[in-house]
């Protein structure tokens, strides 16, 4: 698995998101990676705006 920190898979092999789906920026590269290897083309990225304090 390519980013294992940000995907699963459940016992019969599908994948899960890990927690709420939030990409830490650190593992930004990783998730990336993960929609460019996906062949079912299921993983995509969204940014959205965080609040401000």
């Amino acid at each position: 698995m390519l980013a294992p920190e940000l995907f699963d898979s459940d016992d019969l092999g599908y994948g899960l998101v890990r927690g709420e789906g939030i990409v830490p920026n650190e593992l930004l590269d990783k998730a990336k990676l993960a929609v460019a290897n996906c062949p079912e083309f299921a993983i995509v990225i969204k940014r959205t705006e965080q609040p401000s304090t």
